[in-house]
């Protein structure tokens, strides 16, 4: 019987932006070479290669030079004794057994679904209006994929014996379909979260880290102190409230003092399209059903009510805004108030000004809570 490689970590090497790689790279150069598997996974992913919304890869010189980089990493690696397997080769062999691997989970399917229409659709917030759309043209190749990803799961599996895996991040395919295959086979599943917007509060979990989860996480310290780290009340106080107040200069002013105001700011659509069914209300997976039921119920209790489409959605599909911007024509004709993505009101000013925010998966909610708001 063939004795196994003795292996206590297994790090997924996927990411490529500067910040991000460099976490990686932090994390694994703390674990001495013997006890690591380095999974190299840098190549784009074909996960639906045919039809009318078929993936087609980005190209530009900026993320040349981040891959270049990334291989040197992985190169000075090898040099200090980390074992490395180049899955994008092995995901281009295609020799696996067709045959003998049953098809991908119904649930895991869906979350990857989320992901395909955040990337086609330059990040579409209305997931359940794009669904029946695509569906079948994803489905002609994602078990492909599938398979591939088993097979160098299989390969591992047969040659070491692991106890923990670190993923970056968690949200993307190879991240959710190598992450599935380590806890179903028994592995401890660690998830590092780094969001580049707060310039470096960087966390550990054993779940997926959605939104600003990571908020009420303590900084990690186990790998060595990143120059990036910092406190909570830093982040709020020197990044957040000066990129918001730098950001968007229109301030809100209210024309009723005499009313309540509800406000609902729609999340960013890459964090909501990352959002999958573990973390999402079921009730408020529907941005558009949940807007026009706030809107009611506001217009029933006397409420003013404020909607604030998130501004990185200027950025996104145009029919993204288009969607966006018939819900606020809707409101306006109600006589209450629509700032489209394209606005460069305050948000801070629109927080001070309300007696309650609500959103769909925006970091605003948190800093409502840091200024003392509902």
């Amino acid at each position: 019987m063939k004795t196994k490689n003795k292996v206590k970590y297994i790090f997924l090497f996927d990411y490529y932006n500067n910040h991000p790689l460099g976490i990686i790279y932090d994390w694994i150069r703390t674990k001495n070479p013997k006890d690591c598997l380095i999974i190299k996974h840098l190549s784009y992913i074909p996960y639906c290669k045919s039809g009318q919304f078929k993936l087609k890869v980005k190209f530009n010189f900026n993320n040349l030079f981040k891959i270049l980089r990334a291989k040197l990493i992985i190169k000075y690696l090898k040099l200090k004794g980390y074992k490395v397997i180049n899955a994008d080769k092995e995901i281009k062999n295609e020799s696996y057994d067709k045959e003998n691997f049953k098809e991908i989970p119904d649930d895991l399917k869906n979350e990857i679904l989320r992901d395909f229409i955040c990337t086609k659709d330059q990040q579409f917030s209305f997931f359940d209006c794009r669904l029946d759309q695509i569906k079948a043209d994803f489905n002609k190749s994602i078990n492909k994929t599938w398979r591939a990803y088993l097979e160098i799961f299989n390969s591992i599996s047969s040659e070491n014996n692991y106890e923990s895996a670190f993923i970056f991040n968690g949200r993307s395919l190879r991240q959710k379909l190598l992450s599935y295959f380590f806890m179903k086979n028994g592995l401890k599943v660690f998830y590092i979260e780094r969001n580049m917007w707060n310039k470096g509060r960087t966390v550990i979990s054993n779940k997926r880290i959605q939104s600003f989860n990571y908020l009420k996480t303590n900084k990690c310290n186990d790998y060595g102190t990143c120059k990036h780290d910092i406190s909570i009340e830093n982040l709020y106080k020197n990044v957040m409230k000066k990129n918001w107040q730098n950001m968007q200069t229109d301030l809100f002013e209210t024309s009723n003092n005499n009313k309540k105001t509800v406000s609902y700011m729609s999340g960013s659509s890459d964090e909501y399209l990352a959002f999958t069914e573990e973390v999402m209300i079921k009730e408020c997976q529907s941005q558009i059903s949940l807007v026009n039921f706030l809107s009611d119920l506001c217009i029933e209790n006397n409420i003013e009510f404020i909607l604030r489409v998130h501004p990185n959605t200027r950025n996104k599909c145009k029919l993204d805004i288009d969607l966006w911007d018939s819900i606020g024509n809707l409101l306006l004709s109600r006589k209450q108030i629509y700032f489209p993505a394209s606005s460069n009101i305050n948000t801070y000013s629109i927080i001070d000004k309300s007696d309650l925010i609500i959103t769909n998966g925006s970091t605003v909610t948190v800093e409502s809570c840091l200024k003392g708001n509902n």
